[in-house]
């Protein structure tokens, strides 16, 4: 490799030329939090004013804005740490990683957080988030929802689970257990692909002969999605997937190449968590 190509995506990165994408991930996912912001505050002035007076769907509806909004945020700043930041079990309490910017103000600046608390902030927002999204509000797999944020917590705790040779007990024990969460507590929403449709999950579907555009909504396996046939945005080099030259970045994983448990693929993007066979199944889920 070379050029743009050498070092991107490291916890050293610098801002010379030889960055790579690292300063437009960083700078377009700063673009999505701060936009995040203002419109997490546009909800909580309109609550704070009218939320009584709605209709009882009305108010499920903005309780789900709400939720939808902290999940993303959170997301990004899930990639942001794992990019810019040390590896969890390798940061001390003093290591730092990004900043942790909570106004939709352009003006305000705040400091570096260290890993771990912004680790500590993504784990609270997606456990809000999860509550505020059990209102009754339809949706597609196109949307946040409370199972993607187990999926993501799954995905969170195991990055907080320690290393090979010190592994936290604990953090693995939520990692199984969030993903349970997903099949066991959404009604029966999400199960493993099986068949035909597994396989054509990874197909070249460039001509549309498996109508994956077709099923992706419908598949049971894809807790959260994002199509990106329309088009995409600068921090999309995380997840974008060309079946063309069979790349992907370095948020898009596939079942087949990552045992973790959490899989995003992108181009179709799906978000997805569920333990490995190979793992003991914890007793219960998480509500």
């Amino acid at each position: 490799m070379s050029g743009q190509a050498d070092g991107r995506f490291l916890f050293q990165n610098s801002l010379s030329p030889a960055a790579g994408y690292g300063p437009i991930v960083y700078k377009g996912s700063y673009q999505v939090i701060t936009s995040i912001n203002v419109t997490l505050e546009g909800i909580a002035s309109f609550s704070a004013a009218n939320f009584s007076s709605l209709t009882t769907a009305d108010q499920h509806s903005l309780l789900y804005a709400e939720g939808e909004n902290r999940f993303l945020r959170a997301m990004v700043y899930y990639n942001l740490v794992n990019i810019f930041g040390k590896p969890y079990y390798l940061a001390s309490g003093g290591d730092l990683a990004v900043a942790i910017k909570k106004t939709g103000s352009a003006t305000e600046i705040p400091s570096k957080s260290s890993v771990k608390d912004v680790y500590a902030y993504i784990v609270a927002e997606l456990r809000a988030a999860a509550q505020l999204m059990k209102a009754p509000v339809a949706g597609t797999n196109a949307f946040a929802s409370t199972a993607a944020c187990w999926a993501l917590l799954s995905r969170v705790y195991l990055y907080m689970g320690g290393s090979v040779a010190n592994p936290d007990p604990s953090a693995n024990q939520l990692v199984v257990s969030y993903a349970d969460s997903v099949t066991d507590q959404s009604n029966g929403l999400y199960a493993l692909a099986q068949g035909a449709t597994y396989s054509n999950m990874f197909g070249d579907d460039s001509r549309g002969q498996l109508g994956k555009s077709k099923t992706f909504s419908s598949n049971p396996e894809i807790v959260f999605c994002k199509d990106n046939s329309t088009g995409g945005t600068v921090i999309d080099i995380l997840y974008h997937f060309s079946r063309m030259r069979a790349l992907a970045g370095p948020f898009c994983l596939h079942r087949t190449c990552c045992p973790s448990m959490l899989r995003m693929m992108c181009g179709e993007v799906f978000l997805w968590s569920i333990p490995p066979r190979a793992l003991p199944r914890a007793r219960s889920g998480i509500a």
